[in-house]
């Protein structure tokens, strides 16, 4: 990223050395938690203080770059102030998505309230699960980390993470389940009585945050994913339990046409030698439009 705002010569130093992340990490949102009852100055000054000791730090470890990932736009904007003296440059860096499902009473509302091109296609990716013979059942996780651990082993696989093999996953599954499996909550698709996929949430307040998936590849795809993440919850009255499901980022735009809801993250980058020099007028083209929408984005 930094590679389209800097100079090839610069970011070729800078490739030489580690990059600290202080916020964010591996596609997950970055926060800078803070009491609830701080007034602003009491966080401007605890901010001040959190983004002085990250950069002493960062330059402790020899590294080239103090980076706060996937930030909302408030958050981005409060830690470009903090490091203001220190040249941070924010640039847009993914879209998270937000299924509001809580809009629709039932299946059938949510499908009227799609735009019409959609609204057959949807119909028909339901009607290819439903006759798939598939059984969607609801579980949390402990009872079922040994079933969808190849499953999301074989995802992982498929998109390149070829040391994320079964072990590794039944691994990461029974730590989450040992401290998080009240909060669990897996829907499991089976076909004849073999797991065939599985979506993992954790339940928040009056949220759902859909954290990990998993699929049969040796099987035919009856559009899983979108079943288990979108269809299958709607349809099952998830509405009236909980205000919406996060989905995470990456795919924004498939989610985005069955309803998902879009917040643009940023991320901030500091240089812990020097500033960065970026070109502000390419930074300017990651700025959020005034007016709305996503940089770059016709209005």
């Amino acid at each position: 990223m930094l590679g389209e705002v800097i100079s090839d010569e610069r970011a070729a130093r800078l490739n030489t050395r580690p990059i600290s992340i202080a916020a964010g990490w591996s596609e997950f949102r970055g926060q800078v938690p803070g009491h609830v009852n701080a007034s602003a100055e009491q966080r401007e000054s605890a901010l001040s203080q959190l983004t002085a000791e990250a950069l002493r730090f960062a330059g402790q470890a020899d590294s080239s770059v103090l980076a706060y990932c996937y930030l909302p736009l408030e958050t981005a904007r409060e830690l470009t102030k903090a490091h203001a003296s220190d040249g941070a440059v924010m640039l847009l860096h993914n879209v998270e998505t937000r299924m509001p499902i809580g809009l629709w009473a039932g299946f059938d509302d949510y499908v009227d309230w799609l735009p019409a091109g959609r609204r057959q296609r949807v119909r028909r990716e339901l009607r290819r699960f439903r006759e798939s013979g598939r059984v969607v059942t609801e579980l949390p996780l402990p009872e079922v980390v040994k079933e969808i651990a190849p499953l999301n082993s074989a995802l992982m696989q498929k998109y390149g993470h070829a040391a994320h093999d079964e072990e590794r996953a039944v691994t990461i599954f029974d730590r989450q389940s040992r401290f998080l499996g009240d909060e669990s909550s897996v829907l499991l698709c089976k076909e004849n009585g073999k797991a065939v996929g599985f979506v993992l949430r954790y339940r928040q307040h009056d949220m759902l945050y859909a954290r990990a998936a998993g699929f049969d590849y040796s099987v035919p795809n009856a559009d899983d994913y979108y079943n288990l993440m979108f269809y299958h919850q709607i349809a099952s009255g998830v509405g009236r339990k909980v205000s919406s499901i996060h989905l995470g980022i990456n795919t924004y735009e498939a989610k985005m046409r069955r309803g998902g809801q879009p917040t643009p993250l940023y991320s901030v980058f500091v240089g812990v030698d020097r500033p960065l020099e970026a070109q502000d007028s390419v930074v300017r083209e990651y700025e959020p439009n005034p007016i709305g929408g996503f940089p770059g984005q016709a209005q």
